[in-house]
């Protein structure tokens, strides 16, 4: 009977110890099967054609040069754009030889007149050396001269604007006379004197005597 007790304990011993290495074994295998594990590609082959973006999206893998097939717009290119070498265009208009076509811009058309002061407060000493600064009249035919003198104080004479044509250190008489005012004191006007145009440029020279402090304004009218 003790021989029956002693192997009954043996087999229980052998059982547990069994069943335990029997759970050891199979969590081992589980954890070598977790750790050899290799990923696999996954594909996806039922997204719609246009997916809807939120925020902003950021390609870095495009190759350098795209191959578009189409025409492409793009409207958000600065005014000026750096070019870095040679531009070629090979879209301009040209004509059967081959040639650039390029329209002539339309004459504009040049002014029939023109009113210019040439003298504003020009001291009477000025005046009559070395007189107004020259004005350039080439393209007009004719001038006309309006002529007014400031005498602060009561004075006595006349005062005649001459005028010179000519260009640079040359400069000769009019063939006609300019404007003569007479006066005493204020602001006096001459009639208009003029005549027609013969060299490039005009001044005047002041002719007779008055004050120092008389001062004398000159205005062109030039028409053809």
């Amino acid at each position: 009977m003790r021989k029956v007790v002693i192997w009954g304990i043996v087999l229980v011993c052998l059982t547990v110890l069994l069943a335990g290495s029997g759970a050891t074994a199979q969590r081992a295998r589980v954890t070598e099967a977790a750790t050899t594990s290799r990923p696999t590609q996954v594909e996806v082959t039922n997204f719609p054609p246009v997916q809807a973006v939120s925020g902003a999206v950021n390609v870095a893998n495009l190759p350098a040069v795209q191959t578009v097939s189409g025409s492409v717009n793009v409207g958000n290119l600065p005014a000026v754009q750096s070019v870095s070498g040679s531009v070629v265009v090979s879209n301009l208009p040209l004509d059967a030889d081959g040639n650039l076509r390029v329209s002539t811009p339309t004459p504009t058309a040049a002014p029939s007149s023109l009113f210019v002061k040439v003298a504003d407060a020009l001291p009477i000493s000025v005046a009559q050396f070395p007189g107004t600064v020259p004005y350039p009249v080439v393209g007009w035919k004719t001038v006309q001269v309006f002529f007014r003198a400031t005498l602060p104080q009561q004075s006595q004479g006349c005062l005649q604007l001459n005028p010179e044509f000519g260009s640079g250190d040359m400069f000769a008489t009019a063939p006609w006379n300019g404007p003569t005012l007479c006066g005493s004191v204020g602001q006096l006007t001459a009639p208009v004197g003029g005549g027609p145009i013969v060299d490039p440029e005009l001044r005047f020279r002041l002719g007779g005597g008055g004050l120092s402090s008389t001062t004398i304004e000159a205005w062109l009218y030039l028409s053809n």
